[in-house]
Parts: structure tokens; C-alpha cells; sequence
């Protein structure tokens, strides 16, 4: 099923955005660029606000997506994509173009393990917007993560969610992932 969503303009220009919903592989998964930062930074303050009602600083989360960005020892994001077809008419023609909207997104950050004698990847500000939740989006950003990990030889995935996320739990558990740790930490050690 295709959803239209037309836009009128001057000059006898109509748009149509196209999204083939149905197939599950219009979404598809690459790693993020300094295009998708206004997406990421929306992201991470939307998935804070909903996970732990936290409402986050932007400038400290803009320098934080920026850092990340920039900076592959620090780890490094992918996004889900939807592939949107635009369709413009005008009096004299007709047009098709593709465009690739960001619907979903995960970082990955690093941390070695001695007991392991490799790294392990985190999973970190994990965030699929509203309208494309239970649609398997995140699904497939896990099953991209997997398979980079196995490439590069990455010997464990993690990822911590709030205490009471239940619907983050039963999908991570839904994946296979399992815990027995518990999370500790402290906060603000860098001010004073």
C-alpha cells in the first residue's frame, strides 16, 4: 500500500512523496554522515524525553552528535532509511526522484575487553520514530550491527536500557540479547 502526500506549489507544480510501506526492503540501513546530524540530535532528545523524561540540553547534545560524527576512535552511528519516491508534475512534464528519509538510528560506541581479549561494541541512543515503530526498523539495525560486528571481529554487543522500559526489553529480548548485569553510574564528574 502506498501513502501519497501531496504538496501544491505556484506555477501548476504538484508533488507527490511515495512510500512503499509494504516491502520491508525499502528500509535499508547505512552508516550516518554529517547530513543526518539535525536528525540525530532531534532523535536523541526525543528518545530522552520518552524513555526517561529527561529533557536534554541541545547545545550539549549538538557538540556530543558532533563529536561522535567527526570522530571514528569515539564510535560512530547508523541510520534506517525509507526510500520515498517524489513525483512532480507540472503543465509541460512529469518527474520521479528518490529520496531517502532517516526513520531510525543507533550509535555504537567501544570498550575493550580483557577478559575477552577483543573489543565490544555498545548500543547506544537507540531511537525509530513513532510513525514506523513494530514495522521492524529496528530490527534491522541490529541485524546491520551483528554483521558488522562478526566482520570486524567484534567479540561481544551490549546495550543498557532504563529499568523501566519494558518495551525496549521485550524487544532486545525478542532478538535474542539477554542480561545479568545491572548498570551503575555516576554523574557530572567533568563539573564542578
Amino acid at each position: 500500500m502506498a501513502f501519497y502526500h501531496p504538496i501544491a506549489f505556484e506555477n501548476c507544480v504538484s508533488i507527490n512523496m511515495v512510500e512503499k510501506q509494504s516491502d520491508p526492503e525499502n528500509i535499508f540501513i547505512r552508516p550516518a554522515t554529517l547530513k543526518d546530524r539535525d536528525f540525530i540530535i532531534e532523535f536523541n532528545i526525543a528518545m530522552a524525553k520518552e524513555t526517561e523524561d529527561i529533557d536534554l540540553d541541545r547545545c550539549i547534545v549538538t557538540e556530543g552528535v558532533d563529536c561522535l560524527l567527526k570522530d571514528p576512535a569515539k564510535g560512530h552511528y547508523y541510520v534506517a532509511c525509507m526510500r520515498k519516491w517524489r513525483r512532480s508534475e507540472s503543465c509541460s512534464s512529469s518527474q520521479e526522484e528518490e529520496k531517502d528519509v532517516v526513520i531510525g538510528q543507533l550509535a555504537i560506541t567501544f570498550e575493550w575487553s580483557d577478559w575477552r581479549n577483543s573489543q565490544m561494541w555498545w548500543i547506544q541512543s537507540v531511537y525509530v520514530r513513532m510513525d514506523y515503530r513494530r514495522r521492524g526498523v529496528f530490527r534491522k539495525l541490529f541485524q546491520h550491527v551483528q554483521s558488522e560486528a562478526r566482520r570486524q571481529g567484534v567479540g561481544m554487543i551490549r546495550l543498557y536500557a532504563d529499568t523501566g522500559n519494558e518495551r525496549a526489553h521485550q524487544t532486545y529480548e525478542s532478538l535474542g540479547m539477554s542480561s545479568h548485569y545491572k548498570v551503575y553510574e555516576t554523574e557530572n564528574l567533568a563539573v564542578e
